[in-house]
């Protein structure tokens, strides 16, 4: 027998269930290039918005964004790609910062790479997967064509 009751619960049901359906159609119309995160690990991640990268550090100590240009991040990546590619250190100042990058095997194993910048917001030390580096720098490149 149908009641006041079950048709409340019914209907109560169909609204969730469409505002659901709103939000994934909503969310599937959005450009899914724009700013869309990409992480080199917990603390470590880059937003890349249409004309702009920021790198977001969460450190112990602080919360670092570090907004660039799509030109400075491309080197960045770039340095990142032949650090795990040819397992070797590179520096370079890009922007206001000073980046080190070293992929060799060391202490820390052959399977993570250690990232350093610093500049006048303070520094950022991280160690990040081999393997989870590559995956960032695939990612990145097809946003943003290296």
């Amino acid at each position: 027998m149908i009641t006041w009751v079950n048709i409340f619960w019914w209907v109560l049901g169909l609204a969730f269930f469409g505002i659901a359906a709103f939000r994934v159609y909503r969310e599937a119309r959005q450009d899914p290039n724009k700013n869309r995160r990409i992480s080199l690990s917990d603390r470590l991640y880059v937003v890349v918005a249409s004309d702009e990268v920021t790198f977001v550090s969460l450190g112990m100590e602080s919360i670092q964004s570090i907004p660039l240009g799509l030109d400075k991040a491309r080197e960045i990546f770039r340095m990142i790609k032949v650090c795990c590619d040819l397992r070797e250190s590179r520096e370079a100042e890009i922007g206001e910062l000073s980046w080190k990058i070293s992929g060799s095997a060391g202490l820390l194993g052959d399977d993570r790479i250690i990232v350093q910048f610093s500049g006048p917001q303070g520094s950022t030390y991280e160690v990040i997967d081999r393997a989870k580096a590559a995956s960032a720098v695939g990612e990145f490149t097809a946003l943003a064509s290296l």
